[in-house]
């Protein structure tokens, strides 16, 4: 099973999203639009970070997961 881990970061301003092992990190890579890319040894993207986010209080913090499945219409 695939596993995505998010991180708030309320204090700092930030919000990771990692989509591999956190601890595979290599090299980052700041783009031009408030956003980090995490990278492995190999190059790949792992992560991502934002920096500048806030989502308000952490309690409030909502992460929702939803499949391409969920936007294809069923067959008739």
């Amino acid at each position: 099973m695939a596993e995505v881990k998010v991180l708030y970061d309320h204090i700092g301003g930030t919000l990771c999203v990692w989509w591999d092992n956190p601890r595979d990190e290599a090299v980052c890579e700041e783009t031009d639009h408030d956003l980090i890319l995490i990278k492995n040894r190999a190059g790949a993207v792992i992560g991502l970070e934002n920096i500048h986010f806030s989502a308000g209080r952490p309690e409030d913090f909502k992460v929702v997961v939803e499949t391409a499945a969920d936007y294809i219409p069923a067959a008739p």
